[in-house]
């Protein structure tokens, strides 16, 4: 070993480390990621505060197809002849939900005119996964344009919303002159947001290149798939043979309804990510043709589903579908209504099928509380369930007289429940139950008419009628034309079509107790959805984040944050 004076291994120590310094800033770097572990934050690489987003193939960042249209101000299109997939203009606020976001880093690299960015697929599917990319107008790449109007605006104001920097497929690259982004500093991010316009899965290759020559590359593996192989779909088919009770002479036959996996052309895949969470969603009152199902699924429950994804939800979610009858303004309500009772049957038998080391949740919309009521009767036991703005009796849940509505009280049907009324109907459940409730809703005043006017129910020829003096099983009868009438021995007949609720709606109520644990009020800030009733989902995601926050919360789910900084 040579020896050196102090001075001279001073000097030379000075020299090496400038020299180093120098090579390290000489060699170009680059990394990219997407948020693969939804938790609202992407992480670049293992030394920040957050889990790293680091991709593999077993692990990719999975993303739905954009195949839906939302060009319409609070709603969208149907059918979808031009979905948004199909051109390079980000569509609409509600489009936005539509959007993943990518980041790329690019560090100790000038910023010459002949620095590129190349993106590029290297397929690993028999489908080919393609993608459309736009600039994000925040230079920190958060999720902003998701959560605020202004941000979402903002971005559907910038200079790139409305003409895509590219297309990346099998055989089409995208290539980015990095000098044209404006990027300043040593190490720069380039935020970027992009959409699913063809199914696959793939790693997606960044590159950095220079004179044709690459400096630095590195991959994000992807999976983009239908939105539909995102859930799970069961439904509860009503018998053809089978019609209204009101319209049988005799007593009705009893239908035997089963539930069964519903498809759609579309299998659920389970994601690599799933959780041990599981949400049982049961819809509402909608109408019953195929078409209109289709297109409510779309609009109302796959955007739920989405507004929850965004927000972190990584448990499986299911769609529970039930037979309705829904047609010109409230006709089919209280056939809806008796629908939803004898649909709670197979709700329960399905519930019974899922695995018990599981969180379960459920949740129901409007009349789906119908059939929510009726399965936690029979015995429904999950960790949690919501109704919000619930169209059952508030009385089921709590039979306090300080619920009781005046003009609902003076009719002529029983409350009690010995006598097949509405109080206290449920009894006991295990499951902590939730009301999301809005006195403002527009839907409680049909509500309450329906009550009032249209129970007990009676068309032409045909009127249920309560004698308070027989027993049960003859104490409703439906009379027909003037001589005729048959004894009312099915008790959600009864329910359905001639006992009113002595309360208002659950989803109306503040004040109910009993088997609710507590009660949120959708009419107050942060949500203030006024008089809608589908406001959820019918408002552009910017409005309404904080109310899926609430509903993961209410879960015990873990949720992203909703700040814009």
């Amino acid at each position: 070993m040579i020896a050196c004076s102090k001075r001279a291994c001073a000097v030379w120590a000075f020299f090496s480390c400038l020299l180093t310094s120098h090579l390290s800033q000489s060699a170009p770097a680059i990394s990219a990621a997407a948020d693969i572990n939804g938790d609202g934050i992407i992480q670049l690489d293992d030394s920040g505060p957050a889990p790293s987003d680091i991709s593999t193939p077993a692990t990719p960042f999975v993303f739905w197809l954009n195949d839906d249209q939302d060009d319409l101000n609070l709603y969208e299109s149907w059918p979808h002849d031009n979905p948004d997939a199909s051109n390079e203009k980000i569509g609409s606020l509600r489009d936005l939900e539509d959007l993943a976001r990518l980041h790329i880093r690019v560090s100790g690299a000038s910023q010459g005119d002949d620095l590129w960015l190349k993106l590029s697929w290297a397929v690993n599917s028999a489908a080919a996964p393609a993608i459309r990319v736009w600039q994000a107008q925040d230079p920190n790449g958060s999720r902003a344009y998701l959560l605020d109007e202004k941000a979402g605006i903002e971005q559907l104001s910038h200079a790139h919303a409305h003409s895509a920097l590219g297309v990346v497929r099998q055989q089409q690259a995208l290539f980015m002159q990095l000098h044209a982004f404006d990027l300043q500093g040593s190490e720069t991010l380039l935020p970027l947001l992009f959409e699913a316009i063809e199914a696959g899965s793939g790693r997606l290759r960044v590159e950095l290149i220079e004179r044709q020559q690459v400096l630095a590359q590195t991959y994000v593996d992807m999976e983009l798939r239908p939105v539909k192989t995102f859930y799970d779909r069961v439904a509860v088919p009503w018998p053809d043979e089978i019609t209204f009770p009101y319209k049988y002479k005799g007593q009705p036959p009893q239908a035997k309804l089963t539930w069964e996996p519903e498809s759609f052309g579309y299998s659920f895949q389970k994601p690599w990510y799933e959780d041990d969470n599981i949400v049982v969603w049961v819809h509402g009152w909608i109408p019953n043709d195929d078409e209109n199902y289709r297109r409510t699924l779309v609009f109302s429950f796959e955007t739920m589903f989405k507004r929850l994804w965004h927000q972190g939800y990584r448990g499986r979610v299911i769609h529970f579908h039930w037979p309705t009858r829904k047609v010109q303004g409230a006709f089919g309500l209280l056939t809806s209504e008796y629908l939803a009772l004898k649909s709670a049957e197979p709700l329960y038998r399905f519930a019974q099928t899922l695995p018990k080391n599981k969180r379960l949740h459920i949740t129901c919309h409007s009349l789906g509380g119908v059939i929510l009521a009726e399965a936690l009767r029979l015995g429904l036991d999950f960790d949690n369930a919501i109704f919000q703005v619930s169209a059952v009796p508030a009385e089921s849940f709590d039979s306090s007289a300080t619920l009781l509505v005046p003009e609902l009280v003076n009719t002529p049907t029983p409350r009690d429940n010995d006598r097949w009324g509405w109080a206290d109907y449920i009894g006991s459940s295990n499951t902590r139950v939730y009301n999301f409730f809005n006195p403002h809703d527009i839907t409680w005043v049909g509500w309450n008419l329906a009550q009032k006017e249209a129970k007990p129910y009676w068309k032409y020829n045909r009127t249920y009628k309560y004698f308070p003096d027989e027993a049960n099983g003859e104490h409703f009868r439906l009379k027909y034309w003037w001589f005729f009438s048959r004894p009312v021995k099915d008790r959600h007949e009864a329910m359905a079509y001639a006992l009113n609720s002595k309360t208002q709606a659950l989803g109306a109520e503040a004040r109910v107790h009993g088997l609710v644990h507590q009660n949120f009020d959708l009419a107050k800030e942060p949500f203030e959805f006024g008089n809608d009733h589908v406001a959820a989902w019918r408002w552009n995601p910017q409005l309404v984040m904080p109310y899926f926050n609430l509903m993961l919360d209410v879960f015990n789910i873990p949720y992203n944050g909703l700040s814009v900084e």
